[in-house]
């Protein structure tokens, strides 16, 4: 399976590989579903990281790999995957959610109180195996992703960013 093939539908997830972003369950309910999946992390930081990676990596559907930093292979994932599956249960707002809500796809992810807060109840949420499972059983029935998008252009840019913390010093806002 060529990760680079994007005619038929996969599920992408990008996070560092720990327990509390549920990466267990995840590739646990992808596997299941048979949807081709790739998933992007730091699979060989800790024992979680390995046993998953040795778990899961000769599966068919199951596309592992380390970390990417080229923006250019990042955007074209992103911008071609049929849904994103965010994992993350501990925290608050996540960058890789905030980037990823820019690019109008179906985003499901764990149902918490900050991914709740950064999607403002958009999208879809999971919080169990079947949960998770039901969600990716018809992507057709998955929020489109244009609500995200538009969370994302109206509260996450660099240009907003910059604005509030030049408020939070008590500077002046050009």
């Amino acid at each position: 399976d060529n990760i680079f093939d994007f005619s038929s539908p996969f599920a992408l997830s990008i996070c560092r590989i720990e327990p509390e972003n549920n990466v267990h369950l995840i590739l646990e309910a992808l596997c299941a579903s048979k949807l081709r999946m790739v998933f992007i992390g730091n699979w060989g930081k800790s024992s979680y990281g390995r046993e998953l990676y040795h778990k899961y990596v000769n599966k068919p559907n199951m596309t592992l790999l380390q970390p990417i930093y080229c923006l250019d292979t990042l955007h074209a994932l992103r911008s071609s995957c049929s849904v994103y599956v965010h994992g993350h249960s501990a925290g608050g707002t996540n960058p890789s959610l905030v980037e990823m809500m820019h690019f109008s796809r179906p985003i499901v992810a764990f149902d918490c109180p900050f991914n709740r807060a950064t999607m403002e109840g958009k999208g879809d949420y999971f919080s169990s195996f079947d949960g998770l499972s039901e969600k990716l059983a018809d992507l057709n029935k998955l929020s489109d992703g244009s609500d995200l998008a538009e969370i994302a252009k109206r509260r996450y840019t660099w240009k907003i960013i910059r604005k509030q913390y030049l408020e939070l010093f008590g500077m002046q806002v050009k």
